[in-house]
């Protein structure tokens, strides 16, 4: 098991900690005939973590999900109500199934929360199945439920190619500290590639931090339209203690990676005074 992961697993149920991610870079090389975007992006997880819990229930198969947090969508249309069916198919479980999600991860947030989850399930019904198939096999199951899925099947710094799918170990990076912020809003990823799209496909360039390259070609048509985030990101690099920030995913979480000596509490308490009391925050590290 993957270090960034933690997993405790009984006879009937199995409990997983699953972290988010960010994108430290995202270029965005252009549409493709699938309808998907080819990307190469360089993800890593960061130290927040939902926490999964499935559990095997007497009778034929059903799948039932428990996640009480707004935007969530719930029953099938949840990506983790898809991955178990595509567990169960790929591998004829055919017993009931409670899955139970206690969130941490925002929704709409570039954090990759949806996917995380998603991974989670087809991880857990691995152990509790005794399946004990190989990640490759994991990741190709990943794959069918959406692009960043694969890449949380191992959570480690990867260069990801194809639409996501593709991945290339990459170094593990220093634990950097790091502040998350997010405003009260989500930002749908299809209309966040549509308006790259639209505007002409603009490639960002990049800044550097201890040789490792810090960019996204989303920022430029989200940031347009989300003229609020432009502001946040250009407040936090005016900060003390932050060395860069920029915008995982498609957004709407901004990361600034910090100085070890960074006043974290000050920084977040003068983030909220700026952009609102309602501003999400989450200080940590990369794993």
């Amino acid at each position: 098991m993957n270090p960034t992961f933690s997993m405790v697993a009984t006879p009937d149920s199995v409990r997983i900690n699953i972290p988010a991610k960010i994108n430290l870079n995202l270029r965005v090389e252009g549409l493709r005939a699938d309808g998907y975007h080819e990307v190469t992006t360089l993800m890593t997880p960061v130290d927040l973590y939902d926490t999964l819990e499935i559990r095997r229930r007497p009778g034929p198969l059903e799948i039932s999900l428990d996640c009480p947090h707004p935007g969530v969508p719930a029953g099938e249309e949840n990506l983790a109500c898809l991955a178990a069916r595509v567990f169960c198919e790929e591998t004829g479980w055919s017993a009931g199934l409670s899955i139970q999600i206690e969130k941490r991860v925002p929704a709409g947030a570039g954090l990759g929360g949806g996917s995380s989850n998603a991974a989670a399930v087809l991880l857990g019904l691995n152990r509790l199945s005794g399946q004990r198939l190989h990640a490759h096999h994991l990741e190709a199951m990943a794959a069918r439920l959406g692009s960043d899925v694969p890449w949380f099947i191992r959570a480690e710094t990867a260069l990801c190619k194809g639409r996501g799918e593709i991945l290339e170990a990459a170094p593990r990076l220093p634990s950097w500290p790091l502040l998350l912020v997010k405003p009260p809003f989500g930002i749908p990823t299809p209309w966040a590639y549509r308006a790259w799209d639209n505007m002409g496909g603009p490639h960002q360039p990049s800044r550097n931090i201890e040789g490792i390259p810090v960019f996204n070609d989303l920022e430029p048509p989200v940031m347009e339209k989300y003229v609020f985030l432009s502001a946040l990101k250009n407040w936090l690099e005016s900060r003390p203690g932050v060395r860069l920030a920029a915008m995982s995913g498609s957004g709407s979480t901004l990361f600034a990676i910090l100085e070890e000596s960074a006043n974290t509490g000050a920084l977040i308490r003068d983030a909220r005074a700026f952009a609102g009391s309602t501003l999400w925050t989450h200080p940590g590290r990369l794993l």
